[in-house]
Protein backbone atom coordinates (compact mmCIF):
# COMPACT_ATOMS: atom_id res chain seq x y z
CA UNK A 1 0.00 0.00 0.00
CA UNK A 2 1.23 3.38 -0.89
CA UNK A 3 1.78 5.77 2.29
CA UNK A 4 1.62 9.46 2.18
CA UNK A 5 3.28 11.86 4.52
CA UNK A 6 4.72 9.06 6.10
CA UNK A 7 8.08 10.41 6.96
CA UNK A 8 6.97 13.40 9.30
CA UNK A 9 9.28 13.81 12.24
CA UNK A 10 6.33 15.57 14.15
CA UNK A 11 4.76 12.11 13.80
CA UNK A 12 3.88 9.79 16.93
CA UNK A 13 5.24 6.31 17.72
CA UNK A 14 1.68 4.96 17.62
CA UNK A 15 1.22 6.52 14.38
CA UNK A 16 4.56 5.62 12.86
CA UNK A 17 3.92 1.83 14.12
CA UNK A 18 0.47 1.58 12.42
CA UNK A 19 1.93 3.29 9.44
CA UNK A 20 4.62 0.43 8.99
CA UNK A 21 1.72 -2.28 9.41
CA UNK A 22 -0.06 -0.56 6.09
CA UNK A 23 3.28 0.30 4.03
CA UNK A 24 3.76 -3.69 4.13
CA UNK A 25 0.32 -4.83 3.14
CA UNK A 26 0.03 -6.08 0.00
CA UNK A 27 -3.60 -5.31 -0.63
CA UNK A 28 -4.30 -2.46 -3.47
CA UNK A 29 -4.86 0.89 -1.53
CA UNK A 30 -3.37 4.06 -0.28
CA UNK A 31 -3.06 5.76 3.53
CA UNK A 32 -2.42 9.43 3.72
CA UNK A 33 -0.95 10.40 7.72
CA UNK A 34 -1.73 13.35 9.20
CA UNK A 35 -4.21 14.19 6.66
CA UNK A 36 -5.92 17.53 6.81
CA UNK A 37 -9.59 17.49 6.28
CA UNK A 38 -11.72 20.80 5.95
CA UNK A 39 -14.54 21.37 7.80
CA UNK A 40 -17.76 20.67 6.22
CA UNK A 41 -19.49 23.93 7.82
CA UNK A 42 -16.61 26.19 8.20
CA UNK A 43 -13.37 27.50 6.84
CA UNK A 44 -10.81 25.82 9.04
CA UNK A 45 -9.66 22.27 8.81
CA UNK A 46 -9.00 19.63 11.18
CA UNK A 47 -6.31 16.63 11.04
CA UNK A 48 -6.81 13.25 10.93
CA UNK A 49 -4.66 10.74 12.10
CA UNK A 50 -4.93 8.31 9.17
CA UNK A 51 -6.59 8.11 5.73
CA UNK A 52 -7.07 4.62 3.92
CA UNK A 53 -9.17 4.53 0.79
CA UNK A 54 -8.86 1.53 -1.05
CA UNK A 55 -10.79 0.48 -4.07
CA UNK A 56 -13.62 -1.17 -2.24
CA UNK A 57 -13.92 0.94 0.77
CA UNK A 58 -12.72 4.60 2.64
CA UNK A 59 -11.95 4.52 6.44
CA UNK A 60 -11.00 7.86 8.60
CA UNK A 61 -8.72 6.13 11.29
CA UNK A 62 -7.80 7.79 14.69
CA UNK A 63 -4.93 6.15 16.70
CA UNK A 64 -5.15 6.45 20.08
CA UNK A 65 -2.23 4.89 22.50
CA UNK A 66 -3.01 4.23 26.04
CA UNK A 67 -1.97 6.90 28.51
CA UNK A 68 -1.15 3.68 31.33
CA UNK A 69 0.72 1.16 32.29
CA UNK A 70 -2.03 -0.73 33.72
CA UNK A 71 -3.90 -3.81 32.23
CA UNK A 72 -7.18 -4.81 32.64
CA UNK A 73 -10.61 -4.47 30.51
CA UNK A 74 -11.10 -1.50 28.07
CA UNK A 75 -14.40 -0.25 28.75
CA UNK A 76 -16.08 1.78 25.59
CA UNK A 77 -19.41 3.00 25.59
CA UNK A 78 -21.03 4.84 22.29
CA UNK A 79 -22.37 7.32 24.70
CA UNK A 80 -20.23 7.75 27.33
CA UNK A 81 -16.81 8.59 28.96
CA UNK A 82 -14.14 5.40 28.26
CA UNK A 83 -12.21 3.94 31.31
CA UNK A 84 -10.18 0.79 32.59
CA UNK A 85 -11.35 -1.19 34.55
CA UNK A 86 -13.82 1.88 35.81
CA UNK A 87 -11.13 3.88 36.78
CA UNK A 88 -12.08 7.35 36.77
CA UNK A 89 -9.11 8.47 34.48
CA UNK A 90 -9.39 8.83 30.53
CA UNK A 91 -7.12 5.78 29.40
CA UNK A 92 -7.15 7.83 26.21
CA UNK A 93 -6.26 11.35 25.16
CA UNK A 94 -9.61 13.27 24.47
CA UNK A 95 -10.33 16.50 22.97
CA UNK A 96 -11.45 19.49 24.72
CA UNK A 97 -15.38 19.27 24.76
CA UNK A 98 -15.32 15.46 23.59
CA UNK A 99 -16.76 12.54 25.41
CA UNK A 100 -14.46 10.00 23.90
CA UNK A 101 -12.63 9.55 20.65
CA UNK A 102 -15.73 8.19 18.89
CA UNK A 103 -16.55 11.79 18.62
CA UNK A 104 -13.74 13.27 17.15
CA UNK A 105 -13.48 10.44 14.48
CA UNK A 106 -17.15 11.00 13.64
CA UNK A 107 -16.13 14.67 12.79
CA UNK A 108 -13.59 13.75 10.51
CA UNK A 109 -15.98 11.02 8.93
CA UNK A 110 -18.57 13.28 7.73
CA UNK A 111 -16.35 16.40 6.71
CA UNK A 112 -14.55 13.38 4.41
CA UNK A 113 -17.90 12.17 3.21
CA UNK A 114 -19.15 16.02 2.17
CA UNK A 115 -15.52 16.39 0.35
CA UNK A 116 -15.97 13.24 -1.46
CA UNK A 117 -19.41 14.08 -2.65
CA UNK A 118 -18.07 17.79 -4.06
CA UNK A 119 -15.42 15.66 -5.86
CA UNK A 120 -18.08 13.82 -7.60
CA UNK A 121 -18.20 10.49 -5.49
CA UNK A 122 -22.23 10.85 -4.27
CA UNK A 123 -23.28 8.24 -1.88
CA UNK A 124 -20.10 6.32 -0.77
CA UNK A 125 -20.11 5.21 2.56
CA UNK A 126 -17.11 6.24 4.56
CA UNK A 127 -15.93 4.46 7.71
CA UNK A 128 -14.71 5.71 11.04
CA UNK A 129 -12.59 3.69 13.28
CA UNK A 130 -10.65 4.38 16.87
CA UNK A 131 -7.31 1.79 16.93
CA UNK A 132 -6.46 2.12 20.44
CA UNK A 133 -2.47 0.96 20.70
CA UNK A 134 -2.41 -0.77 24.45
CA UNK A 135 1.19 -0.83 25.70
CA UNK A 136 2.90 -3.68 27.59
CA UNK A 137 0.54 -4.61 29.70
CA UNK A 138 -2.55 -6.86 28.49
CA UNK A 139 -5.75 -5.35 27.29
CA UNK A 140 -9.09 -6.36 26.61
CA UNK A 141 -11.69 -4.81 24.73
CA UNK A 142 -15.38 -4.17 26.26
CA UNK A 143 -17.47 -2.27 23.74
CA UNK A 144 -21.63 -2.26 23.18
CA UNK A 145 -23.17 -1.43 20.06
CA UNK A 146 -21.97 1.18 18.62
CA UNK A 147 -23.32 3.81 16.32
CA UNK A 148 -23.48 3.29 12.23
CA UNK A 149 -20.42 3.24 10.64
CA UNK A 150 -18.45 3.47 13.12
CA UNK A 151 -16.26 1.10 15.02
CA UNK A 152 -13.27 0.50 18.00
CA UNK A 153 -10.64 -2.15 17.72
CA UNK A 154 -7.40 -2.66 19.68
CA UNK A 155 -4.24 -2.66 17.79
CA UNK A 156 -2.29 -5.49 19.18
CA UNK A 157 -0.32 -6.44 16.18
CA UNK A 158 -1.35 -5.73 12.35
CA UNK A 159 -3.96 -8.60 11.78
CA UNK A 160 -6.17 -6.94 13.72
CA UNK A 161 -6.85 -3.54 11.36
CA UNK A 162 -5.20 -5.55 8.10
CA UNK A 163 -8.40 -7.78 8.87
CA UNK A 164 -10.76 -5.33 9.54
CA UNK A 165 -9.57 -3.75 6.16
CA UNK A 166 -10.34 -6.82 4.16
CA UNK A 167 -13.60 -7.81 6.23
CA UNK A 168 -14.84 -3.67 5.06
CA UNK A 169 -13.56 -4.74 1.54
CA UNK A 170 -16.04 -7.88 1.15
CA UNK A 171 -19.01 -5.77 2.72
CA UNK A 172 -19.27 -3.34 -0.51
CA UNK A 173 -18.15 -2.65 -4.43
CA UNK A 174 -15.14 -1.05 -5.66
CA UNK A 175 -16.69 2.61 -6.62
CA UNK A 176 -13.13 3.95 -5.66
CA UNK A 177 -11.75 4.42 -9.17
CA UNK A 178 -8.34 6.52 -9.98
CA UNK A 179 -10.07 9.08 -11.34
CA UNK A 180 -12.16 9.93 -8.19
CA UNK A 181 -8.76 9.04 -5.93
CA UNK A 182 -7.29 12.01 -7.61
CA UNK A 183 -10.21 14.05 -7.46
CA UNK A 184 -10.55 13.57 -3.28
CA UNK A 185 -6.42 14.42 -3.23
CA UNK A 186 -6.49 17.44 -5.21
CA UNK A 187 -9.29 18.48 -2.88
CA UNK A 188 -7.38 17.68 0.28
CA UNK A 189 -4.67 19.74 -1.36
CA UNK A 190 -2.75 16.54 -2.32
CA UNK A 191 -1.40 17.04 -5.99
CA UNK A 192 0.03 14.81 -8.75
CA UNK A 193 3.46 15.44 -7.84
CA UNK A 194 3.07 13.10 -4.40
CA UNK A 195 1.21 10.57 -6.29
CA UNK A 196 0.29 10.39 -10.04
CA UNK A 197 -2.80 8.56 -11.83
CA UNK A 198 -0.57 5.88 -12.70
CA UNK A 199 0.73 4.68 -9.73
CA UNK A 200 -3.03 4.50 -8.78
CA UNK A 201 -3.56 2.62 -11.53
CA UNK A 202 -0.78 0.52 -10.51
CA UNK A 203 -1.78 0.14 -7.11
CA UNK A 204 -5.18 -1.88 -8.58
CA UNK A 205 -7.84 1.15 -8.40
CA UNK A 206 -10.19 0.52 -11.62
CA UNK A 207 -10.50 3.13 -13.84
CA UNK A 208 -13.54 4.97 -14.79
CA UNK A 209 -16.31 2.64 -15.25
CA UNK A 210 -18.38 2.47 -18.41
CA UNK A 211 -21.26 4.23 -18.16
CA UNK A 212 -25.18 2.07 -18.34
CA UNK A 213 -26.52 2.37 -21.65
CA UNK A 214 -29.53 4.08 -21.94
CA UNK A 215 -31.59 4.72 -24.95
CA UNK A 216 -33.24 7.90 -23.42
CA UNK A 217 -29.69 9.41 -22.14
CA UNK A 218 -28.25 10.29 -26.13
CA UNK A 219 -25.03 11.83 -24.02
CA UNK A 220 -24.16 7.94 -22.36
CA UNK A 221 -25.90 6.01 -24.81
CA UNK A 222 -23.56 3.83 -26.97
CA UNK A 223 -22.06 5.05 -30.42
CA UNK A 224 -24.28 4.44 -33.20
CA UNK A 225 -23.32 1.52 -35.43
CA UNK A 226 -25.10 0.99 -38.56
CA UNK A 227 -27.09 -2.37 -39.10
CA UNK A 228 -25.69 -4.94 -41.41
CA UNK A 229 -27.97 -5.27 -44.43
CA UNK A 230 -30.87 -7.79 -44.47
CA UNK A 231 -30.80 -10.52 -46.44
CA UNK A 232 -31.88 -10.77 -50.07
CA UNK A 233 -32.86 -13.52 -52.53
CA UNK A 234 -31.81 -13.03 -55.35
CA UNK A 235 -33.87 -12.76 -58.26
CA UNK A 236 -32.05 -14.54 -61.22
CA UNK A 237 -28.94 -16.40 -61.52
CA UNK A 238 -27.00 -16.41 -64.74
CA UNK A 239 -23.63 -19.08 -65.00
CA UNK A 240 -20.51 -17.01 -66.58
CA UNK A 241 -17.37 -18.26 -68.76
CA UNK A 242 -15.25 -18.67 -65.68
CA UNK A 243 -17.78 -20.82 -63.64
CA UNK A 244 -18.76 -18.14 -60.98
CA UNK A 245 -22.35 -17.35 -60.76
CA UNK A 246 -23.43 -14.13 -61.24
CA UNK A 247 -26.21 -13.07 -59.07
CA UNK A 248 -28.14 -9.81 -60.06
CA UNK A 249 -30.40 -7.74 -58.00
CA UNK A 250 -32.95 -5.47 -59.61
CA UNK A 251 -33.98 -3.43 -56.09
CA UNK A 252 -30.45 -2.90 -54.67
CA UNK A 253 -29.19 -2.22 -57.87
CA UNK A 254 -25.95 -4.01 -57.95
CA UNK A 255 -24.77 -7.55 -59.24
CA UNK A 256 -23.26 -9.64 -56.92
CA UNK A 257 -20.68 -12.65 -58.05
CA UNK A 258 -20.82 -15.92 -56.02
CA UNK A 259 -18.75 -19.44 -56.54
CA UNK A 260 -21.91 -21.13 -54.34
CA UNK A 261 -24.95 -22.61 -56.66
CA UNK A 262 -28.07 -21.18 -55.73
CA UNK A 263 -29.93 -22.96 -58.22
CA UNK A 264 -31.75 -24.74 -55.70
CA UNK A 265 -33.47 -22.11 -54.02
CA UNK A 266 -33.80 -19.54 -56.50
CA UNK A 267 -37.09 -19.41 -58.39
CA UNK A 268 -37.31 -16.53 -61.53
CA UNK A 269 -40.60 -14.18 -61.37
CA UNK A 270 -42.20 -16.13 -64.17
CA UNK A 271 -42.46 -19.32 -62.64
CA UNK A 272 -43.86 -18.10 -59.64
CA UNK A 273 -47.53 -19.91 -58.76
CA UNK A 274 -50.33 -16.66 -59.82
CA UNK A 275 -52.27 -15.93 -56.62
CA UNK A 276 -55.68 -16.81 -55.89
CA UNK A 277 -56.55 -14.26 -53.73
CA UNK A 278 -56.64 -17.05 -50.98
CA UNK A 279 -59.50 -18.95 -52.84
CA UNK A 280 -58.74 -22.96 -52.08
CA UNK A 281 -60.39 -25.58 -54.57
CA UNK A 282 -62.85 -26.47 -52.24
CA UNK A 283 -64.05 -23.13 -51.57
CA UNK A 284 -64.88 -22.44 -55.42
CA UNK A 285 -66.56 -26.00 -55.38
CA UNK A 286 -68.90 -24.87 -52.69
CA UNK A 287 -69.02 -21.36 -54.19
CA UNK A 288 -70.63 -22.89 -57.99
CA UNK A 289 -73.28 -25.60 -56.19
CA UNK A 290 -74.45 -22.25 -54.13
CA UNK A 291 -74.88 -20.26 -57.35
CA UNK A 292 -75.91 -23.75 -59.41
CA UNK A 293 -79.13 -23.69 -56.69
CA UNK A 294 -79.71 -20.08 -56.19
CA UNK A 295 -80.71 -20.58 -60.22
CA UNK A 296 -82.78 -23.64 -59.83
CA UNK A 297 -84.93 -22.13 -57.36
CA UNK A 298 -85.20 -18.95 -59.13
CA UNK A 299 -86.78 -21.17 -61.87
CA UNK A 300 -88.93 -23.27 -59.87
CA UNK A 301 -90.30 -20.18 -58.16
CA UNK A 302 -91.30 -18.14 -61.35
CA UNK A 303 -92.40 -21.70 -62.98
CA UNK A 304 -95.09 -22.47 -60.02
CA UNK A 305 -96.19 -18.96 -59.99
CA UNK A 306 -97.41 -18.73 -63.36
CA UNK A 307 -99.57 -22.48 -63.34
CA UNK A 308 -101.21 -21.31 -60.06
CA UNK A 309 -102.44 -17.41 -62.15
CA UNK A 310 -103.24 -19.90 -64.83
CA UNK A 311 -105.54 -22.88 -63.06
CA UNK A 312 -107.59 -19.92 -60.95
CA UNK A 313 -110.87 -18.45 -63.08
CA UNK A 314 -110.99 -14.61 -63.51
CA UNK A 315 -113.46 -12.79 -61.11
CA UNK A 316 -116.83 -11.68 -63.51
CA UNK A 317 -118.00 -8.01 -62.99
CA UNK A 318 -121.09 -6.99 -63.41
CA UNK A 319 -121.57 -3.81 -65.87
CA UNK A 320 -124.75 -1.58 -64.76
CA UNK A 321 -125.22 1.26 -66.52
CA UNK A 322 -127.16 4.06 -65.05
CA UNK A 323 -129.10 5.95 -67.42
CA UNK A 324 -130.17 9.51 -65.94
CA UNK A 325 -133.29 10.76 -66.49
CA UNK A 326 -134.09 13.07 -69.18
CA UNK A 327 -134.61 16.53 -68.37
CA UNK A 328 -138.04 18.05 -68.22
CA UNK A 329 -139.25 20.22 -70.84
CA UNK A 330 -140.44 23.77 -70.17
CA UNK A 331 -144.08 24.19 -71.79
CA UNK A 332 -144.06 26.77 -74.24
CA UNK A 333 -145.79 30.22 -73.27
CA UNK A 334 -149.57 30.26 -74.89
CA UNK A 335 -150.26 32.89 -77.44
CA UNK A 336 -151.62 35.85 -76.98
CA UNK A 337 -155.48 36.42 -77.23
CA UNK A 338 -155.71 33.22 -79.36
CA UNK A 339 -157.17 29.85 -77.32
CA UNK A 340 -155.37 26.62 -77.75
CA UNK A 341 -155.84 23.23 -77.17
CA UNK A 342 -153.95 21.64 -74.49
CA UNK A 343 -151.23 19.52 -75.76
CA UNK A 344 -151.13 15.97 -74.71
CA UNK A 345 -147.96 15.25 -72.06
CA UNK A 346 -145.03 13.35 -73.75
CA UNK A 347 -144.92 9.81 -73.38
CA UNK A 348 -142.79 8.65 -70.82
CA UNK A 349 -138.89 7.81 -71.65
CA UNK A 350 -138.12 4.06 -72.78
CA UNK A 351 -137.14 2.47 -69.76
CA UNK A 352 -134.19 0.85 -69.85
CA UNK A 353 -132.79 -2.71 -69.91
CA UNK A 354 -131.44 -3.62 -66.65
CA UNK A 355 -132.34 -1.81 -63.57
CA UNK A 356 -131.12 -1.26 -60.47
CA UNK A 357 -133.03 -1.54 -57.25
CA UNK A 358 -135.20 1.44 -56.04
CA UNK A 359 -134.32 3.08 -59.97
CA UNK A 360 -137.12 5.65 -61.01
CA UNK A 361 -139.19 5.29 -64.19
CA UNK A 362 -138.09 1.47 -64.58
CA UNK A 363 -140.78 -0.98 -64.73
Amino acid sequence: MLVINGDRTDMPATERRVLGWLRNYSAPGIAIAGCNIPQRRGRTSYEADLVVITPETCAVIEVKGLTTDNGGQLNCPANGRWNIDNLPDDPVHVRKGDTSPLDQVTGRMYDLKHLTEQAGGQGLFIAGLVLVIPRNAEVTLNKGPMPTGRDVLLGNNPAGLLGWLRAAARRREAPWTAELVVAVLKSLGITDTTISYEQLLAQGFPTHRAPDLDPYRPDIAAPWEPLPPAAVYPTASEPTSTGRTVITNPDLGRTDSRTDDYTDYIVPFAAQPAKHGGRTPARSALLAVAVFGALIGGLWYITEGRSSEASDPAPTTNSITEQSPAPEQAPAPAPALEPVTEAPPPPPAPAPKGCYPFQTNCG
